[in-house]
């Protein structure tokens, strides 16, 4: 036992190998068209293409606060970096989060337009 404090019982557990025939489907990968299903499929492009908008569009606003506080921290300028980066994330996030709602509004209607 180790006198400084916690002692860590070895390891004694393994983990059986799996078997081929085990393997869980994934809705992801398609192993008998050896592709990404999900790159295949329009509609779930689409939808992966929505999704790291959002990504973006939270980037967009955390970003220039982490640079508003680089800034305070090099000029010595505290808070004002980091109050600049939060207006500058929020209005540009925002602006972008309203563009990309107007073009998935334009995309829904003109679907609904085309459809029979």
């Amino acid at each position: 036992m180790y006198e400084g404090g916690i002692d860590f019982p070895p390891l004694t557990q393994t983990i059986a190998p799996h078997e081929l025939e085990r393997w869980v489907e994934s809705p992801l990968f398609d192993d008998r068209m050896g592709v990404d299903a999900m790159f295949t499929d329009p509609s779930q492009q689409r939808q992966l293409a929505r999704l790291y908008a959002l990504g973006q569009v939270g980037l967009e606003m955390v970003v220039p606060i982490g640079f508003g506080l680089l800034i305070d921290w090099y000029f010595q300028v505290s808070p004002w970096g980091v109050v600049v980066g939060a207006v500058l994330g929020f209005v540009g996030g925002f602006a972008h989060l309203i563009k990309i709602l107007n073009h998935l509004e334009e995309d829904s209607s003109k679907s609904r337009r085309e459809a029979p």
